[in-house]
């Protein structure tokens, strides 16, 4: 354990090993209930408190999107994600890295250290699938 780090409780080994075996970036409601399978007695609570935890130890990512729950990424690989604009889902996008864009601000000098996020927005498939059922049936 390196110093400032945490220790690794059940709960937050549970926490990271479910974060690490998906990709669909859940809110902590969602991994509230996931972990309930295996930790029944576990409470919302402490998987709050765990997840702020792996945030600080920089173990987890967090995703925040403004006016949506926090998501959380156990994928600490550079990696884009793609946010559906109906349901709020998140998913990684496989894709080439691009340019540090925000490196290029620096060396403007109008800025000192500059951070770059690139996130999409569109429909997921299901969203996609229910929009097209609406359209069919006359619906909005």
């Amino acid at each position: 354990m390196t110093r400032g780090e945490t220790r690794m409780t059940r709960q937050r080994s549970a926490l990271l090993d479910e974060l690490k075996a998906t990709h669909d970036h859940p809110t902590a409601d969602e991994l509230h209930s996931r972990l309930r399978v295996k930790l029944p007695r576990v409470s919302l609570a402490t998987v709050y408190r765990n997840l702020e935890r792996l945030v600080e130890d920089g173990r987890i990512r967090v995703i925040d999107i403004p006016g949506r729950p926090r998501r959380f990424d156990g994928d600490l690989s550079s990696h884009y994600h793609v946010r559906c604009v109906n349901c709020g889902r998140v998913d990684d996008v496989k894709l080439d890295k691009v340019p540090n864009l925000g490196a290029l601000v620096a060396k403007t000098g109008a800025y000192g250290a500059v951070t770059m996020r690139l996130e999409f927005e569109g429909l997921c498939a299901r969203c996609r699938k229910q929009q097209k059922a609406a359209e069919k049936t006359g619906g909005a």
